[in-house]
């Protein structure tokens, strides 16, 4: 589980983080998610490739994008007046809250500027988090940031389900089952396994809803014999 300053950082400022490429892993520095978010709102349509507005730029408005960052707003809204109308902190717990996430003491110590005017979303969830760090309460903060980073992770990368044709599940021995397609208004006869690579890779079978998770996932690749090395890189391990 993520601290609260990781889940900040990730967020707020430029963080390093692994990506997986065809070459191996590489290190980079990944571009805050409340800046990508942004820049989301505004990109060439909505996560499945359709464009359902404009923007005044032109640019086509990504309404998923948009709602996120109304959700965001909203959240944060709540929790900084939640930390506000709280009693404030003692000094040196806000001093070595506010040194942990390189703020000055005397941006937190004090009430903040009426209705936070002219602060920014970053600098709104630091005054949140130093408040929350230093009275001891991350964790109901960490609950609703970590739903944040999420929900923009899954947006700017979402989830691919992938059937295993010819796999035999491990569990029930079924190959190929058949599934409800809406669109032809008829059962059609499909493999049995899916694997759903993301964030939170899982797979499960149609036919006796059998699930993995996780790291189950790799073994499972090895057990319908595939390479779990292989496996394990596609899925981001």
């Amino acid at each position: 589980m993520r601290t609260l300053k990781e889940l900040v950082d990730r967020l707020t400022t430029h963080t390093p983080q692994i990506i997986h490429h065809a070459t191996g892993p590489l290190l980079i520095q990944a571009h805050p998610l409340l800046d990508q978010l942004q820049e989301a709102q505004h990109d060439h349509g909505t996560t499945d490739g359709r464009s359902t507005g404009s923007s005044g730029s032109g640019a086509p408005l990504n309404v998923d994008a948009l709602k996120l960052a109304c959700r965001i707003t909203d959240e944060l809204t709540h929790l900084r007046w939640l930390h506000r109308s709280a009693p404030t902190p003692p000094a040196p717990a806000l001093q070595a809250a506010a040194d942990l996430y390189g703020v000055p003491a005397t941006h937190v110590i004090g009430p903040p500027r009426p209705g936070f005017a002219g602060l920014t979303i970053a600098e709104r969830l630091r005054w949140v988090a130093i408040r929350a760090t230093a009275a001891g309460a991350e964790a109901a903060v960490i609950e609703v940031v970590t739903g944040w980073v999420q929900d923009i992770e899954r947006l700017l990368n979402p989830p691919v389900t992938v059937r295993l044709r010819g796999a035999e599940c491990p569990a029930c021995g079924v190959t190929r089952t058949p599934i409800w397609d809406a669109d032809q208004d008829a059962y059609v006869d499909t493999p049995a396994l899916t694997i759903t690579m993301g964030i939170q890779p899982h797979a499960r079978c149609a036919e006796c809803g059998a699930t993995w998770t996780g790291p189950e996932v790799v073994d499972l690749a090895g057990q319908c014999g595939g390479s779990t090395a292989a496996a394990a890189h596609a899925l981001g391990g």
